[in-house]
């Protein structure tokens, strides 16, 4: 990708994050939009946070307004401190003729038809988190689609409770689901039992989040 763009006469980079685990806490669309305005507050998951500045910060450098990555780094959080990263979602949103007081509604406003919780069978530490099952939960759920012309439903998706790493108890909620009926809340609850979470009595080997990064061209 990074040759494509560079062929293009664009100034290209890249992040290389792990994907082994969905970033943050949040799958779907309403629900993902909410966490997205929570870091831009200066708030939300911490990882989400991490890779929101790591990215910004190499976009400023692409674009020529950072000599290196920790400056583009200051210029990031700086953004997210002063309340201009908001204040610019806010100004986005009603441009385009949406209420930007909905940013801090739970959904956005949006009701789901049913909602529900999964729920750890055992206590242990949480091994595995399987990003790609978790995406067909909340496919499943209806946040997404199986064909061309399906309908989204904007309310439908998951919050995650627990990351790779973390001590969890039986009968403890590890997952709420928003879907968009009965039975589509019955098939991502389903979906979930799958192996998408792996919880055992060892840790996890530790990762980290961001691994690797291809630099634009010139850039330090």
């Amino acid at each position: 990708m990074v040759r494509l763009g560079r062929r293009a006469g664009r100034r290209v980079g890249a992040v290389l994050t792990d994907m082994n685990q969905p970033l943050g806490n949040a799958v779907g669309n309403a629900v993902e939009v909410v966490e997205a305005a929570q870091v831009l507050s200066g708030g939300g998951p911490e990882d989400t946070r991490e890779v929101s500045l790591t990215v910004a910060a190499w976009m400023v450098v692409a674009a020529g307004l950072a000599g290196c990555f920790e400056e583009g780094m200051a210029r990031a959080v700086d953004a997210l401190d002063s309340g201009a990263a908001m204040a610019t979602l806010r100004s986005m949103v009603e441009a385009q003729g949406g209420d930007p007081e909905a940013l801090q509604k739970p959904l956005l406003g949006h009701r789901a038809a049913a909602r529900g919780e999964w729920k750890a069978s055992r206590s242990g530490i949480v091994t595995r988190l399987d990003a790609r099952a978790v995406g067909y939960a909340a496919l499943a759920a209806g946040a997404g689609r199986r064909r061309k012309g399906d309908e989204v439903d904007p309310a439908a998706g998951l919050r995650l409770l627990c990351k790779e790493g973390d001590r969890v108890e039986r009968g403890e909620t590890l997952a709420e689901v928003w879907a968009s009926s009965q039975a589509h809340l019955r098939q991502a609850l389903a979906e979930l039992e799958r192996g998408t979470i792996v919880i055992s009595d060892d840790a996890p080997e530790p990762r980290e989040l961001v691994f690797g990064v291809i630099p634009p061209d010139g850039a330090s």
